[in-house]
């Protein structure tokens, strides 16, 4: 989830730190995989919510989108040209659409994000194509969060992977670093910029989250109090996960079962 938020300096985590935050991304991950278990054609955005508010706080968090901001759910379900903060409503996932889940969980007052893009029954070759080059995009970004590198080493990753294959990408949106608020500093971008931004240090945690449209040139508008569509109906997809930077490769913290070796 992402709102227009003040942020401060950046803070480096402790090594309990960490491990609070490993808690709270593997929570997210395992609310992911249930989630990915039972979402098909017929359920209802507001059966998915409630599924993953139950796994939350059976499983010892609390869900922390809801009530942010004043946001009233626990899952941020953003369907076809719905780009994000979908409000979840008694809609049911029809064969074709896509739908992205963003949710988050905060454990020991820690907090995870983490969001994926589902397809719904079948769709087109292109549409398959378009949601797996933002998963891509998000991976391309990870490989860069490495210690000494700049977090617009990640922008310019994310950005140039989406450009050379012809989609655009959402700029009013960004990644974010995350710990005891759900929303810290550094702000990470997935546009280009010449300029280097703050450099990455282990114990640095970030959001890094690509957020693109199937078509090159597409505006975003507020349609309610909550949910961001493309202004031209294109298609939009979303993907976030928690990386702590270490002295060596990228730690993913909310890796799901299903990206496991």
């Amino acid at each position: 989830m992402k709102r227009t938020v003040s942020i401060g300096t950046i803070t480096l985590k402790s090594n309990q730190e960490l491990n609070f935050l490993r808690e709270a991304g593997k929570l997210c991950a395992r609310t992911h995989d249930h989630l990915t278990s039972i979402i098909r054609p017929g359920i209802s955005l507001l059966e998915l919510d409630a599924e993953a508010e139950k796994f939350i706080i059976e499983n010892g968090g609390t869900p922390c989108f809801k009530g942010y901001m004043g946001f009233p759910n626990t899952v941020c379900t953003s369907v076809n040209d719905s780009v994000v903060h979908g409000k979840p409503t008694d809609y049911q996932l029809k064969n074709g659409d896509i739908v992205t889940l963003d949710l988050g969980a905060t454990v020991h007052g820690f907090h995870g994000d983490t969001a994926k893009t589902h397809i719904i029954g079948a769709v087109s070759p292109e549409i398959q194509k378009f949601v797996r080059t933002g998963y891509e995009a998000l991976f391309k970004g990870i490989e860069q969060a490495r210690a000494g590198n700049h977090v617009n080493d990640i922008s310019n990753a994310v950005s140039s992977f989406i450009n050379q294959h012809g989609y655009g990408i959402v700029r009013e949106y960004v990644g974010h670093g995350i710990g005891k608020e759900l929303h810290e500093a550094p702000q990470v971008g997935n546009t280009f910029s010449p300029q280097a931004g703050a450099e990455l240090a282990p114990g640095m945690v970030i959001c890094i989250e690509p957020i693109l449209t199937m078509t090159k040139e597409s505006e975003v508008m507020v349609v309610n109090e909550w949910n961001v569509n493309t202004r031209n109906g294109a298609l939009a997809c979303h993907w976030e996960h928690v990386v702590a930077i270490t002295n060596n490769d990228p730690e993913i913290l909310t890796l799901r079962d299903e990206e496991k070796l």
